[in-house]
């Protein structure tokens, strides 16, 4: 885990709005990669989807350090933003950097520096992309399946197709399809995530061009899975959402007992009878990309939600050290709201599949607080969800953090 501020603000996601790790002495980092080695860990990844490594000083330092440590793969997940600097892509390159992993909403760039959130992002990822792979590193390249830029993703395919064939280390390309989120009836979600009947016309669409193209999507139902082309889903299913079996289609279906279901967001957005549109797919997608856009911009906070943001952020995110744990429940994602209240996603730490999404919002006759931290109001986010004793007792230990820093 490398501190470092995300240089990016991807308008699909979760991490949002979430303060960057706090920082970490360079010997404390140096002691986690020794004790990583000699537990066998032979290779090494740096990034997370919080964070970005490229934006910590010392991390050319530290990718020096993991090669002389004797790590045989040393990889990184980046916005690829300071690697745009090939100078700085060459150096990363000499201190044993090997591998590079990006991901981009589309090549482009009009559509997709607005979903990455910065102008001239798009840019920099395609001259990052280049330079990592003139030097020598292998790149992987995630193409992400954002509604805005679905029906211009078989040209962003031709065009980093274009770009490998000018890299000797060649570059790696393939889809991701985004994650199911924990509040799925969000504004944000209903714009940006995709109906499995879009996905499926984009997918053929994009494999005319290149016949072997791949899109992961990990929590997809076991029959869109074999009915989209290219689709690859290992049917595990995420641990902070909720699946349903509905009678109709799932009762007869013969993949049951091998699927988890379906992610019950998608019922709720589309309803039953367009659950399983994707095996035909033969339209485009609805949704035009202009008009997606002006959605985009038009998703502006209340002035005090950043403040709110703020202070929820600083009570609730510990030192990287230090576990998130709040009743039994481990922090996933903090996300302002455009209800003026932000909502704290949690998940089970004992494995099990259980998650609970906590409103919290500055206190008031009309709001429905079940727990009082001072000014604010906490109660569930989900829709009939019960207040159970395990329930409010995460609630309470929300609202003491909240107080303690208050």
């Amino acid at each position: 885990m490398v501190p470092g501020k995300c240089d990016l603000s991807c308008i699909w996601c979760n991490f949002r709005g979430n303060p960057p790790d706090e920082q970490v002495e360079f010997d404390q980092l140096s002691r986690r990669l020794k004790d990583l080695f000699a537990g066998g860990v032979r290779d090494v990844c740096f990034g997370r989807h919080s964070s970005e490594p490229t934006t910590y000083p010392d991390f050319p330092r530290l990718v020096r350090l993991a090669r002389r440590t004797g790590f045989r793969s040393i990889s990184l997940l980046t916005s690829g933003l300071r690697l745009a600097d090939p100078a700085y892509a060459r150096h990363l390159r000499s201190c044993g950097l090997s591998r590079v992993f990006i991901s981009l909403p589309g090549v482009d760039g009009p559509v997709a520096d607005v979903l990455l959130g910065k102008p001239g992002a798009t840019a920099a990822k395609l001259a990052a992309i280049e330079h990592c792979a003139h030097e020598g590193m292998r790149v992987t390249v995630a193409l992400v399946f954002v509604r805005p830029a679905l029906r211009t993703m078989r040209r962003s395919v031709d065009a980093l197709r274009d770009v490998r064939s000018r890299c000797p280390a060649g570059i790696g390309l393939s889809g991701n399809l985004l994650s199911s989120v924990a509040d799925p009836t969000s504004r944000r979600y209903l714009l940006f995530w995709p109906t499995y009947e879009e996905v499926a016309w984009t997918m053929r669409d994009v494999r005319t061009s290149m016949r072997g193209f791949l899109l992961l999507g990990s929590d997809a139902p076991a029959c869109v899975a074999r009915s989209i082309p290219g689709l690859k889903s290992d049917g595990r299913p995420l641990p902070w959402v909720s699946y349903v079996k509905p009678a109709r289609p799932c009762g007869k279906c013969r993949l049951a007992s091998k699927c988890p279901g379906v992610f019950a967001g998608y019922l709720q957005r589309l309803g039953g009878r367009r659950l399983l549109d994707p095996v035909q797919g033969t339209a485009p997608p609805a949704a035009d990309p202009k008009t997606l856009l002006k959605q985009i911009r038009e998703l502006k906070m209340e002035p005090a939600v950043p403040a709110l943001l703020a202070r929820v952020a600083g009570s609730l995110c510990r030192p990287p050290d230090v576990k998130n744990m709040y009743g039994g429940f481990a922090l996933r994602a903090i996300e302002p709201r455009q209800d003026r209240s932000v909502v704290v996603a949690l998940e089970e730490a004992a494995g099990a599949r259980n998650s609970l999404d906590v409103r919290v919002e500055p206190a008031g006759p009309s709001s429905p607080g079940i727990v009082r931290a001072g000014t604010l109001a906490l109660s569930y986010a989900q829709k009939g969800c019960r207040d159970t004793p395990n329930r409010r007792q995460v609630l309470e230990a929300i609202a003491a953090a909240l107080q303690s820093k208050a």
